[in-house]
């Protein structure tokens, strides 16, 4: 669903944030005074980021901390990361194409 509020150009990756997916060993050591529910979305959200990139055709490396803790995307790459409550997804598109991409999810509790 989130897939079809971005236009074409832009990867979307999505999944439950307590699956277990492994850090790359530079982002595991931006992770290591998180306590572990945040290690936890922290790697979810990167791991989409991650499977994102791959979609749009760019190498998962790293996706480390830039200014006020905003993901940092490789050279050429501009993306959003979000988590809320279980479920995190991240959006990236080519920096040629989009001068940014933003993204934010909430659980609808009364649903």
């Amino acid at each position: 669903m989130i897939e079809s509020l971005f236009p074409p150009g832009v990867c979307v990756a999505t999944r439950a944030t307590g699956e277990g997916e492994p850090l790359h060993p530079d982002e595991a050591e931006l992770a290591q005074t998180m306590g572990p529910a945040r290690q936890r979305e922290f790697a979810a959200g990167r791991a989409c980021a991650r499977r994102a990139m791959r979609e749009l055709g760019v190498p998962g490396g790293p996706v480390l901390r830039g200014l006020r803790r905003a993901p940092l995307f490789p050279d050429g790459v501009v993306g959003s990361i979000t988590h809320t409550n279980g479920f995190c997804a991240a959006a990236v598109a080519r920096s040629a194409s989009f001068a940014g991409v933003g993204l934010d999810a909430e659980r609808d509790e009364d649903a």
